[in-house]
């Protein structure tokens, strides 16, 4: 029997083997963790099978193994060439595009969104859309219409959403509309 805090421990040394690879095998999860034995990996990955949260890609003294969630599908699709882009992924990749045209030019970052955009896809839409569909959301010190505002009190940059009722507004829209619809009305 696996402790919980060693299940919660493997859970999330999975999970970041899984950011790393795209299929994992006892050894590699066992160097992962530091773990001296095999014993607790077999009895957790044992459990993970039989609950259907894992799947072994491969027999034998070795097996490789890939979680059963959302993952799987895009390993399944890289595996057999198939395109993983679909309509409404695409069409959010174009909208993006058409605001990194539009905006890049007051961009204070280090980095060119456009090579942000292409090297670091999901960071970029979790950290640098709202800046692309909001006024009121500053990077840097400066927004999408190149207004420069500093945090009150300091000289430091402002790096998230103005102080305003508008800037609450633009930001509840943000939180529950998705990506898509989001870049959708923006355009």
């Amino acid at each position: 029997m696996v402790s919980k805090q060693k299940q919660v421990d493997m859970s999330r040394g999975i999970l970041q083997l899984e950011m790393e690879v795209l299929e994992w095998n006892r050894k590699m999860l066992i160097d992962h963790m530091g773990y001296s034995n095999y014993r607790d990996i077999n009895a957790f990955i044992d459990m993970l099978i039989s609950n259907k949260h894992v799947k072994s890609s491969s027999e034998g003294k070795n097996p490789d193994y890939r979680s059963t969630g959302s993952g799987e599908v895009w390993l399944q699709s890289k595996k057999e060439g198939k395109p993983i882009i679909t309509d409404e992924t695409a069409a959010a990749g174009d909208n993006i595009s058409i605001l990194i045209d539009r905006f890049s030019c007051n961009w204070g970052g280090r980095l060119p969104l456009e090579e942000e955009y292409t090297k670091y896809t999901t960071p970029f839409l979790r950290q640098r859309v709202p800046w692309l569909i909001s006024d009121e959301f500053y990077l840097y010190g400066v927004n999408r219409q190149g207004s420069h505002e500093v945090f009150p009190g300091t000289t430091n940059p402002l790096n998230g959403w103005h102080n305003s009722s508008s800037s609450r507004t633009a930001r509840d829209r943000y939180l529950s509309l998705s990506i898509e619809e989001l870049l959708l009305q923006e355009v």
